[in-house]
């Protein structure tokens, strides 16, 4: 989903004023025209991409696509996001007189654009044709097919197909033999700049042309990077959709390349695996270090509606499997799960007063946490009042006790 966000900010739009144009070097950067067949100007998009999507597509600089303006706007998005833009067409027909028949025009004119849809598409040769038929007929599945843009992308990155004017090399490349190794290739130059500050910085403006650190290689610009060079190569593959965490021991490196290369949708790929992969033996430790980490507590604005809250999973989480985190038998080094979640986390918890469970094994459970977190015993015990009634609401049976049954207790209150 952060993928699609990033790409629907370069996909070509129908307005005029195309904000994407600033971020692309159209120069430097190959192109096609599609020009459709109500007179309208021709678009220009980007050849790489719209080939790696569509192999049928006629080859040349212009293609005539034989579709109106608006299907191929429908079907630009589509190859570009992976999504379907569906226009207030309703405001076409604003003047028509009465309700039904207005109606009835509105969709006699969405099905005329699916129906060019699916035509363009079959001719282009669209790789995910059959996923964007089942969004166009609305199917009904329990599970909703993914389309293959990032797969798209990443075979389009890894053949080499999409390559900008950049190459990067590193600085462990002369380490150990590895001197005659070639340049990473940047990939789309375009897609780097949205994806990362320190990109976006190093690739805008002359900064390339005039930085001692470039070199050439095969007539491409070569700049040299104090980074090494596997951890580079899986950053600018997770920019052309690949995965960056596949397990929990990729959590730390993720977290380390977003930061120094500023990078928020690495953020939110952390964010959206934390919040799949949470278990009973990895919960607490995965809620510490949400909270942590500022980016995956405040994600960036573009991805808020597309990835998944770890931190909101990571409550919700522990408020269902309380009773078994606290419970010494679960983890295998004979060490209690809960009792590794940080004070500020487990107060959190109590203060919401969602905890279902009996005061008399509640206490129980505080006190034992008190002493794991705490070495002193005046200070274990401090904490264990900080985290009993009435400092806290503690459980569902002291908040029934203390609030109206009229109030509404939201769990959103304490994320």
């Amino acid at each position: 989903m952060a993928m699609q966000s990033m790409l629907a900010n370069l996909c070509p739009r129908i307005s005029d004023n195309d904000d994407s144009a600033d971020l692309c070097d159209w120069a430097d950067e190959p192109t096609v025209l599609l020009a459709s067949n109500d007179g309208k100007p021709a678009i220009r998009c980007h050849a790489a991409l719209l080939r790696a999507r569509c192999p049928l597509l006629p080859s040349g600089t212009l293609v005539e696509c034989h579709e109106t303006s608006d299907v191929l706007h429908g079907l630009l998005r589509w190859v570009y996001c992976g999504t379907l833009c569906h226009q207030a067409s309703d405001t076409l027909f604003s003047e028509v007189e009465g309700p039904e028949l207005r109606v009835a025009m509105v969709q006699r004119q969405r099905m005329s654009l699916g129906s060019g849809l699916l035509r363009l598409a079959e001719r282009w040769g669209l790789r995910d044709s059959d996923c964007l038929k089942g969004r166009l007929v609305g199917r009904r599945l329990v599970q909703r097919q993914q389309g293959t843009l990032a797969e798209d992308l990443l075979r389009a990155y890894d053949d080499g197909q999409i390559g900008g004017r950049f190459l990067f090399s590193c600085a462990d490349e002369d380490i150990g033999g590895r001197e005659d190794l070639p340049p990473l290739e940047g990939g789309w130059c375009a897609l780097l700049r949205l994806q990362s500050s320190y990109f976006d910085a190093m690739l805008s403006g002359g900064w390339a042309e005039s930085s001692g650190s470039v070199g050439s290689f095969d007539g491409r610009r070569v700049v040299h990077l104090q980074w090494p060079r596997e951890q580079l190569a899986r950053l600018l593959r997770f920019f052309h959709g690949d995965r960056f965490v596949r397990s929990s021991a990729d959590l730390p490196l993720a977290l380390e390349c977003a930061r120094f290369f500023g990078v928020p949708s690495l953020f939110a790929s952390v964010n959206d695996w934390i919040a799949a992969h949470l278990k009973i033996e990895n919960a607490s430790a995965l809620w510490n270090l949400v909270e942590s980490e500022p980016g995956l507590v405040t994600t960036d604005a573009d991805f808020q509606e597309v990835v998944d809250d770890a931190d909101a999973a990571c409550f919700y989480f522990h408020l269902k499997h309380f009773e078994v985190l606290a419970e010494d038998e679960v983890d295998a080094s004979g060490g209690v799960p809960l009792n590794l979640l940080n004070t500020s986390l487990m107060q959190r918890l109590l203060m919401s007063g969602l905890v279902d469970i009996p005061t008399a094994i509640l206490k129980g459970v505080v006190k034992r946490f008190a002493r794991a977190r705490c070495s002193d015993k005046q200070q274990a015990e401090a904490l264990r009042v900080q985290l009993q009634p009435p400092a806290v609401l503690f459980n569902r049976e002291h908040r029934d006790a203390l609030l109206p049954r009229s109030s509404e207790v939201t769990v959103r209150a304490f994320l």
